[in-house]
């Protein structure tokens, strides 16, 4: 049986490749015949009229029995799946293609993986920051499933302790309990789904401000005002629990309660981490900024975590101290990845990127983190904040921002790298209205190439490919 292929096209993508079809006399029952629809994608290319195309058209197979001889003289190698860590069964997702077809400046991919699939060893498409199928998805398996960066454990340091963070679109009410354990639960009341606590706080209760229904460090529902007895089942309005875990200091929660643990999960770049020092820094949660990017979450997280932009991006701030040249790779996979660089006048910096939500700079005296959010496909929630050698008491917000800026500077001189940052970002973002054929990714980009791979196994069930060291 012949292999065939199914495009994924919008209204006008189908209606351009109907006119092509006429034009070449193609009969209407073969338009989606393998060698004929690549043969089409090929001379939009030749003809210099695939900007007529409102996405990049996804080939994907629909039928795997092969046979045409042309494809297997074309074959690429089969990608290798990872191997399953300690106490963890393997897990495959559709394996990517061996037949692949390639025209000037395009990747044609038959990895079936729908319609949110993409080359990793490209930039994305323009669809992926703009669009609402997109962010829908990555909110269901990236942001609900996955593990995401909430606080750090300095902001929970003593029983009782509450802080409420936004994991995806959950409201989540982080505390330390009498046992000194971190607990993790839904920040909504049980009764109507009151916000429970808006600011940090210290208190062995939990209670609703609306009508003060009342819960236990555990998310036991223990008091209803004016309620007959036996009117409310309590037992049926306990509060959600979510997984928490801390690393080095950082917590992070998960919605999913299955999701691998955060040991498991940064295991390739632990030893990296933990020579570079960061337990012997401290992590300070009353230095963090916040503000918002006009921009979507995957642009400025990308831009965190690749060191090819700092010679254009930033000639002043950030060149002359850690040259685009002198980055290089340390260790990485779809799970975290670390990269480094030189540092004048100090030992090389730790670039760690823990998808999706974190990227942080370790040096020998600082630790200099982002932290991003959603909010909607055009704009996201950057938090800036990190951990040092000494610790400083912050004041209001005039000299948080000044004390950050200057421990910032102990990392690097001209610490408004920060804003640099955000107006590129928001520039790409103002770009991506249009459609552009995504280019290649270059060698020190190989970071970006972890994160594409990641994206492609939580959203797509692509297994990433086994880990780089």
């Amino acid at each position: 049986m012949k292999s065939r292929l199914t495009l994924h096209l919008t209204p006008r993508q189908s209606d351009t490749l109907d006119r092509l079809v006429a034009r070449k006399g193609i009969r209407h029952e073969d338009r989606h015949a393998r060698d004929v629809i690549v043969e089409l994608l090929l001379d939009y290319m030749r003809d210099n009229v695939m900007h007529d195309m409102r996405h990049l058209c996804i080939i994907t197979w629909r039928e795997v029995e092969a046979d045409s001889k042309d494809c297997h003289a074309r074959q690429r190698p089969q990608r290798h799946q990872a191997s399953p860590l300690p106490g963890q069964s393997a897990v495959r997702g559709p394996p990517y293609p061996q037949c692949m077809h390639e025209g000037p400046g395009m990747n044609v991919s038959a990895a079936d993986t729908g319609p949110l699939a993409f080359d990793p060893e490209r930039a994305l498409p323009a669809a992926a920051y703009r669009e609402p199928e997109w962010l829908a998805a990555e909110k269901d398996r990236i942001w609900h499933r996955d593990w995401v960066f909430a606080t750090t454990e300095d902001a929970l340091e003593t029983p009782g302790d509450q802080v409420p963070v936004m994991i995806g679109d959950q409201p989540v009410l982080l505390l330390r309990n009498q046992a000194r354990e971190l607990v993790a639960l839904s920040n909504l009341c049980a009764h109507r789904g009151t916000l429970l606590v808006e600011q940090p706080a210290n208190a062995k209760r939990i209670q609703c401000p609306y009508h003060a229904w009342t819960y236990d460090e555990d998310g036991r529902l223990v008091g209803v005002p004016f309620a007959p007895s036996g009117a409310v089942d309590r037992s049926a309005h306990r509060l959600p629990s979510y997984r928490v875990e801390s690393w080095h200091g950082l917590v992070f929660v998960s919605l999913e309660q299955g999701v691998e643990p955060l040991a498991r999960r940064f295991a390739l770049i632990e030893r990296h981490v933990s020579a570079a020092g960061i337990d012997a820094l401290q992590h300070q949660s009353d230095l963090q900024l916040s503000e918002t990017w006009a921009c979507n979450w995957k642009v400025a997280i990308i831009n965190a975590m690749e060191s090819y932009h700092l010679f254009k991006v930033h000639p002043e701030t950030l060149e002359p101290y850690t040259p685009t040249k002198d980055a290089y790779y340390v260790a990485g996979s779809a799970r975290a990845t670390a990269t480094g660089g030189t540092f004048k006048g100090q030992d090389d910096y730790l670039l760690v990127s823990l998808p999706p939500s974190f990227v942080g700079v370790l040096t020998r005296n600082s630790f200099v983190w982002q932290a991003v959010r959603p909010v909607n496909a055009g704009r996201c929630a950057i938090r800036t904040g990190g951990a040092f050698e000494s610790y400083r008491r912050a004041g209001p917000f005039g000299q948080i921002a000044n004390w950050l800026t200057r421990a910032a500077a102990a990392t690097y001189p001209q610490a408004d790298f920060l804003q640099e940052d955000k107006a590129i970002c928001e520039r790409v973002q103002r770009g991506v209205t249009g459609d552009f054929l995504p280019g290649s990714l270059v060698p020190i980009e190989r970071v970006v190439r972890d994160f594409g791979d990641y994206l492609n196994w939580r959203l797509n069930d692509v297994e990433p490919p086994l880990a780089r060291d």
